[in-house]
This record gives structure tokens, C-alpha cells and sequence, in this order.
């Protein structure tokens, strides 16, 4: 007999019996369907829900900027922001976000990790994660991860370093790598700028320029121009971390040159006894937000803490604030 026929008998025997059917040692019970609003009410409300999974703090969405030292054969990288729409959002602190440095460090950390190193505006090898850890002297405190580093050939002398993941780096070209020496010229340049930017500022007069000169290097912001001028002078003071006479001040310009000489392109002026200590120093550029125009970083030693702050080149050719960490705003403490 085929299973068809089976099928129809079986049928019909149920339909001429009572409720209960046995055989066989088998039970069969008949029964009217379910009512259908009582089926969705006990699938919309089920007696018991599970508890959501607490997967920990929220962590960026968009690409995270890391600025790195060198030591040796080896780097640590330390996040400095989100990048995002073109600006950078601070990271939450731990009282906003508890736990947030950990979810961190587990996450996007791990042992292992690739980062994609630039230096002079262009990209120049890896970092591959070994360890990660914390660095208490930035304010705020931050994650941090140490790793070997694969530098491309002719970029061994970097020392300083931006970065971003692997992944988020992924299509951004090579490109020549090379750092440019200071001339006596633009080292002149660089007195003649301060001079002129002191009566300017309002600032005391030093009894040397030359002599609260702490830092000068030239960059190469645009392939076919001349090269920029970056220093910072320190009055009373200098670009470590510690406290300072509120009679310092300090000043970080950026000059181009124009028609008649360098010229100052954006200034950073800060007189300890009205904002606080906040000497800044160039750290390192790179058209990080892949807008054409060039971002740079600076790293600001505090009285008692280093933070940084980010200027950017605009669509027409100025220089203006992006950025600074809260702590080191006016009024705030590091």
C-alpha cells in the first residue's frame, strides 16, 4: 500500500472515532487549532526575557588618530582622538565612561594589531601590537601600545610618528619620506618672526630672542612650494612638563614664506599668570581626514601633565585651531 493511501485511512478513521485514538501503543489526541490572537499574544509577550548582554562602554566608530615614539627597534602609540566629519572628538574619560580605558585596550589593542605609521606627511611602514598598557603623563590618562615597527627604507630616522588601524588606512599610497635640515637663513627668519609677533602680542620683551629659541624644524607642506617654518619660544620657562613663573609665557608659530621673507601663518600664544602653563611644540602633520589639506599636531607640556592640540590648513590656505584636549583649554587644570 502506498504512504498516500496509508495516509487517507488514517484520516478517516479519525474523523469516525471518538476524541482519543489508541493503537499500537501510540496516543493520538485531536485537537481545534490554537486561537490565533492568543498564539501572537504568547509570542509578543513571552513569560520570561532574556537579559540584555552589557557589552561594555561604546567605543569610536570612526578611525581613532595615535601619535608614537620611538625607542629603538620598537614604538608606543597613545590615542589622541576620534577623526570625525573632519574634526577630532575627544575620547570619553573614565568618569563619563568607567571601564572605557580597559574596553579599550582589549578591543582595539590586542597583541597582534597592525597600525599604519606616517611621519613627515606621508606614510612610512607598521606597527605591529605587542602589549598594551597606559600612559599616566598625558592628561587624560590614556591606553597605550607597544610594538616592533617595519619602516620602509630611507624613513629609518624617524622618531615620532602618526597612525591609524590597519584597516582604516587601507588605499593610503607610499610616498618619498625625507626630512629637511634648517638653514642659517631660516633660522634668521625664525628671530625676525618672534620679534616682530612680541610688540604684537602684548608679550614681555626677553633679553634674547635667540635665547628662548627651544625649538625650530622646516617642513615640506607642499611638494612644490618652499618649506615652512616651525618654532617655539619659551620666555622664563621650557617645553618639559613642570610649573612655571606666572610671569612666562610661550609662543609656537607657524611661518610661510611670502613675498618679503616668512611670514607668520597661525600663532599660539600663552602667558602662564592669564591661561596656565601650555608651552607647545610641533609633534608631527598628515592629511589625516584625506580632505587635500594638511593637519598638524602639536604636544603641549603642562604643569603637570602633556596633552596635545591639532591646527589645520582650511580649503583657502589658512591655518586655524582644530582642536585641543580639555584639559589644557584656559581655566582648566592638566
Amino acid at each position: 500500500m502506498s504512504l498516500r493511501r496509508f495516509a487517507v485511512l488514517v484520516i478517516l478513521i479519525g474523523l469516525q472515532a471518538c476524541d482519543n485514538v489508541g493503537w499500537g501503543g501510540a496516543y493520538v489526541r485531536l485537537e481545534a487549532p490554537p486561537d490565533p490572537a492568543l498564539l501572537r499574544d504568547s509570542l509578543a509577550a513571552p513569560d520570561s526575557v532574556a537579559a540584555p548582554v552589557d557589552s561594555g562602554p561604546a567605543l569610536p566608530e570612526g578611525p581613532v588618530l595615535f601619535a608614537g615614539y620611538r625607542s629603538g627597534r620598537s614604538a608606543t602609540l597613545v590615542p589622541v582622538a576620534e577623526v570625525r566629519g573632519g574634526m577630532l572628538v575627544p575620547l570619553p574619560d573614565e568618569a563619563a565612561a568607567p571601564g572605557f580605558r580597559e574596553a579599550f585596550r582589549d578591543r582595539l589593542l590586542g597583541a597582534g594589531t597592525r597600525f599604519t605609521l606616517f611621519a613627515q606627511g606621508v606614510r612610512v611602514g607598521t606597527l605591529v601590537a605587542e602589549r598594551a598598557g597606559e600612559d599616566a603623563s598625558y592628561c587624560p590618562s590614556r591606553p597605550a601600545v607597544e610594538g616592533a615597527l617595519e619602516l620602509v627604507p630611507g624613513a629609518e630616522d624617524a622618531e615620532r610618528f602618526l597612525a591609524l588601524s590597519e584597516d582604516r588606512a587601507a588605499g593610503i599610497p607610499y610616498a618619498a619620506y625625507r626630512t629637511l635640515s634648517h638653514s642659517r637663513d631660516q633660522r634668521v627668519a625664525s628671530l625676525n618672526v618672534m620679534s616682530r609677533l612680541i610688540p604684537r602680542l602684548g608679550a614681555q620683551w626677553p633679553p634674547s630672542v635667540l635665547g628662548i629659541r627651544r625649538d625650530i624644524r622646516v617642513l615640506a607642506l607642499d611638494e612644490d612650494g618652499e618649506p615652512a617654518i616651525v618654532a617655539s619660544f619659551v620666555y622664563r620657562d621650557d617645553l618639559t612638563v613642570g610649573e612655571a613663573p606666572s610671569s612666562a609665557y610661550s609662543v609656537f608659530f607657524l611661518a610661510t614664506p611670502g613675498p618679503s621673507g616668512y611670514e607668520a601663518a597661525y600663532v599660539a600664544y600663552r602667558p602662564v599668570g592669564r591661561d596656565g602653563k601650555g608651552a607647545a611644540r610641533y609633534f608631527e602633520h598628515f592629511d589625516w581626514d584625506r580632505d587635500g589639506h594638511p593637519e598638524m599636531l602639536l604636544e603641549v607640556a603642562g604643569a603637570r601633565h602633556r596633552w596635545f592640540r591639532a591646527i589645520e590648513q582650511t580649503p583657502e590656505g589658512r591655518w586655524v585651531d582644530l582642536y585641543q584636549d580639555p584639559c589644557g583649554i584656559p581655566g582648566r587644570a592638566d
